[in-house]
């Protein structure tokens, strides 16, 4: 009677785990080409998602090396300008000096005169007076230090407004590369925004599809087992 029972019991267990078996070969073949389906839609957009990443990163590195390219250039340019700009003055600061030499020798203004002070007196006919000593330093340096000075004045002035002129530019610049990094942003998000929302739909719709097929695998387990 017990080796019966045993037997019994093991024809039950083989039945259960045919109709087990049943089931799941319905399941898979109701549910698993969805499922295939729609993991392979979601490992597509990862695979998008990071070749997007990848370009974006690249056209940003792209970018910058640009902008920082472009800021070299300027200033190796300006620096090149002042240079030349440098060797003029050089190069024409012998003349100068002759020439106010030249303009100071033809003018008849200067009177020797033995002075007991190193200041020029000033005559009733409007002639400037100076010791020998002092007319000698005003013919040899007065006017080339004026020419000097009105030159290294030319040359601030100039450099101040080549100063300004490029600081505008790198402002002009650092608005454009911040106006570019913001619509590349704006892109990335949209993008985003969009992948986030299809996966979105995509996992509501397998949730969807996969509880009707859970239900109809229920009702063929439940015919299954009636069977």
């Amino acid at each position: 009677m017990e080796d019966k029972d045993k037997k019994n019991e093991g024809v039950e267990n083989a039945q259960e785990l045919g109709n087990e078996e049943k089931v799941n070969i319905f399941r898979e073949l109701i549910v698993g080409p969805d499922k295939r389906e729609i993991e392979g839609q979601l490992q597509g957009m990862k695979e998008l998602f990071a070749t997007m990443l990848v370009e974006n990163k690249k056209d940003y590195d792209n970018q910058v090396n640009d902008m920082r390219t472009l800021f070299v250039n300027v200033l190796e340019e300006n620096r090149r300008v002042f240079q030349m700009q440098l060797q003029d003055l050089y190069k024409n600061l012998p003349s100068l000096i002759n020439s106010s030499l030249r303009e100071q020798n033809d003018e008849g203004f200067i009177v020797l005169a033995d002075q007991q002070v190193n200041q020029p007196v000033q005559q009733g006919t409007g002639i400037d007076r100076y010791s020998r000593l002092d007319a000698v330093k005003e013919i040899i340096v007065g006017g080339n230090i004026r020419d000097l000075q009105q030159n290294l004045a030319d040359s601030h002035k100039l450099l101040g407004q080549n100063f300004e002129e490029d600081k505008k530019k790198i402002l002009e610049m650092a608005q454009e590369v911040s106006g570019l990094v913001d619509a590349m942003e704006q892109r990335l998000n949209a993008k985003f925004k969009e992948l986030i929302d299809q996966i979105s739909k995509n996992v509501t719709e397998y949730s969807r599809n996969y509880t009707k097929r859970e239900r109809a695998a229920d009702k063929l387990r439940d015919l299954a087992q009636n069977m």
